[in-house]
């Protein structure tokens, strides 16, 4: 009995002993551990850094100019792209194309001088700002608001704004206007004359009236001459050979279309509804025309609600898509699988879904049946190898 007793008192004396050793072996194993010396990581490389400071984009990125663009339906967003591929094509000069409402605006007063901001703003509703330019805005208009100086100035900050409006509104261009004031009044000098927009007759026109001008102050303005850049491609097309025919888009709109997979429809996802009614309601040999037209929403969990909107995804005429393959030599490739690539993701986004043929392209994609305005035809112009004179054409 004595010997199984100091058994026991050896078992548990060399449990408490393990049990120490298991509770203090990071102390009692460091020494034996040779030490590391911390390795510094920078910010980039750390995923660090203030990701709502355009500055540092700026800088990073060696870019001279950022525009900012107040949009609600993606109009501005547009014209904003368009002004940053012209600045690259005409003077070589790259530009950071933002959101406001990814940004702070504390150091705006931080544009270096050699640096200019392009503000393209929309005005929405009854002379409001849209939802994405509310905080910009705000910012701008409120004295109590300061910048990294200490003060609610941007003295010398050089800029450029336009705006998009319709004429048939109380408040045209309000915002604009606004922000052209604000801007002036703190001190900031802004370049060429502000553009207005008039949706109602033709923003277009009036963008292409504007912009001339503009680029020419600008080039004084910049200190840079035209010429200095070039023509680019924004996109980049590859034939697939041996893609899955089920992964190919023909005339899908979004990936669950693609693989009949259920989910909620919304502007990403939109749901194909079926035409159950179309019928004409005036007499035949009329010289008016209007369609009745009915849609089926069953099964797609849609219910309708006064001021929702109906998407119309037309397809172009078989006859216009034979002519424009045949023309583009592409005839025999029309069932070519492709696969498009954005060269410029912040300029040029890829405005359908990939991959996809050339035929589907033509088809159902991209409209090639309506009239070419000045913006294609002035690019289409740089490629042709014949000039005919005006009675020839």
């Amino acid at each position: 009995m004595a010997v199984s007793a100091s058994s026991d008192v050896i078992v548990l004396a060399l449990g408490i002993i393990l049990a120490a050793v298991y509770l203090f072996r990071d102390a009692i194993f460091a020494a034996a551990k040779p030490k590391s010396a911390p390795v510094p990581t920078s910010k980039s490389a750390s995923g660090g850094g203030n990701p709502r400071d355009f500055i540092a984009k700026m800088k990073d990125s060696k870019k001279r100019i950022v525009i900012f663009y107040g949009s609600q339906t993606g109009t501005a967003e547009e014209y904003a792209i368009r002004l940053a591929k012209e600045a690259k094509s005409k003077f070589g000069l790259a530009s950071l194309v933002c959101d406001p409402e990814e940004y702070d605006f504390e150091n705006l007063d931080q544009i270096p001088e050699d640096c200019c901001v392009f503000f393209v703003m929309a005005t929405y509703g009854e002379g409001e700002p849209t939802d994405n330019a509310v905080q910009l805005c705000q910012n701008l208009q409120d004295e109590s608001f300061e910048f990294s100086n200490g003060e609610h100035k941007l003295d010398g900050l050089k800029y450029v704004i336009f705006g998009l409006g319709n004429k048939t509104y109380e408040h045209y261009n309000a915002i604009a206007r606004n922000v052209d004031g604000y801007l002036s009044k703190m001190g900031a000098v802004r370049i060429g004359e502000r553009g207005e927009g008039d949706d109602d007759k033709s923003m277009e026109e009036d963008y292409l009236e504007w912009k001339d001008g503009m680029w020419e102050a600008f080039a004084q303005a910049m200190n840079v001459e035209e010429g200095q850049g070039g023509d680019s491609p924004d996109f980049a097309v590859t034939e697939v050979a041996d893609h899955p025919q089920e992964k190919v888009y023909l005339g899908e709109l979004s990936a669950r279309a693609l693989t009949r997979t259920k989910g909620i429809h919304d502007a990403k996802n939109p749901f194909p509804a079926p035409i159950t009614i179309a019928r004409e309601l005036f007499e035949q040999g009329s010289d008016r025309n209007a369609v009745h037209i009915e849609l089926s929403t069953e099964g797609s969990g849609i219910t309708y609600q006064h001021g929702d909107h109906v998407g119309v995804w037309p397809l172009n005429a078989d006859v216009e898509v034979e002519r424009l393959l045949c023309a583009l030599g592409l005839h025999d490739k029309r069932d070519t699988v492709i696969n498009i690539e954005s060269l410029d993701p912040a300029l040029a986004k890829v405005p359908f879904p990939v991959p996809t043929t050339y035929g589907t392209v033509l088809r159902h994609y991209i409209d090639i049946s309506a009239l070419a305005g000045r913006q294609i035809l002035g690019v289409l112009s740089k490629t042709a190898t014949s000039t005919l004179s005006p009675k020839a054409a």
